[in-house]
Formats: structure tokens, C-alpha cells, sequence
């Protein structure tokens, strides 16, 4: 059985692929995408900047700059580092003026996200939000009647029919 962590990590790892394609020998190299991730040092951040940065990518950060990334420390030598607590108010203050192909958010916040959409409008072409907690909500805890196994029970459900 696959743990959440091995799950979520095998769940980067293919958005990257399809966000960022690698390059093959018969495919012509795509020019380099300018990629901004807020936050980015935590669980999945890690993981994704360095496919970014291995396929040549021009990547930014915006984030608090508290924590040195879990992962791949030696990708964020190379990574533009731009600093802004999502919690203020003026946490998009350093992005203002520019431009970036795609913005990548890793905020288990959803009014992080809804501010950072906002801020952003008009300066990204593609907005990837990469969240499970953000999306689903809070977790409950529950066990299946028969197998006595343990689940992640969410609001999904409840969502889902809200928004039918």
C-alpha cells in the first residue's frame, strides 16, 4: 500500500513531466519557460523545481525565505529568490511589473491562492495550483466497517455536490 507521501511525490513528478515535457533526441529542445512557484521549499516544491531547473527553465521563488528546501538543496543555487510573507498584505509587492510563462503555487491556503490569483492576473499565461489539503479541505479520520482499515475521509463529496 502507497503512503499519501508516495502518492503526492509520484503525483509531482508526473505534473512536472506534463508541465515541463523532457527532451527527446528526435524532438526539438522547447525554448526555456520562465517559472514562478510560491513557496516551493516545503513537500512537493522541492521535487518540482529541480525537473524545472534540470530542463533549463528560468525559475523564481516567491516566499518567506525561513526554511531551506527539504530536497534538492543545490537546485536553489540557481533559482531566483524573491522574497514575500503571503500572509501580509503586501506579499506580491516584489512581483509587481513582471511576466512569467507559468506560476506554480504549492499553498495549502486557499485565500493565499484566491489573493495570488488576483495579483497575478494579466503577468502569468498558466497558473498550476498543486495542493491536496488546499483542495479537499480538512481530513477526517474514519475505518471501513468490514476490513477494519483506516481512510482519509474529505469534503469532496460535499463540495462536489454544492457545485453541481
Amino acid at each position: 500500500m502507497r503512503t499519501r507521501r508516495q502518492v503526492l511525490r509520484a503525483g509531482a513528478a508526473a505534473i512536472a513531466a506534463g508541465l515541463l515535457p523532457a527532451r527527446g533526441a528526435a524532438a526539438q529542445a522547447p525554448a526555456p519557460k520562465r517559472i514562478l512557484f510560491l513557496g516551493g521549499t516545503g513537500f512537493v516544491g522541492p521535487h518540482l523545481v529541480h525537473a524545472a531547473v534540470a530542463r533549463g527553465h528560468r525559475v523564481s521563488m516567491l516566499n518567506r525565505g525561513r526554511r531551506a528546501p527539504n530536497q534538492h538543496a543545490g537546485d536553489f543555487e540557481k533559482v531566483e529568490a524573491l522574497r514575500g510573507d503571503r500572509s501580509q498584505p503586501d506579499a506580491y509587492a516584489s512581483l509587481a511589473g513582471r511576466t512569467w510563462d507559468v506560476v506554480v503555487d504549492t499553498a495549502n491556503s486557499v485565500p493565499w491562492t484566491r489573493e495570488a490569483v488576483a495579483a497575478l492576473k494579466g503577468a502569468v499565461q498558466q497558473y498550476v495550483y498543486v495542493s491536496s489539503t488546499g483542495a479537499f479541505g480538512r481530513t477526517a479520520r474514519w475505518r471501513f466497517p468490514k476490513t477494519g482499515r483506516s481512510c482519509s475521509t474529505t469534503r469532496r463529496r460535499a463540495r462536489r455536490r454544492a457545485s453541481a
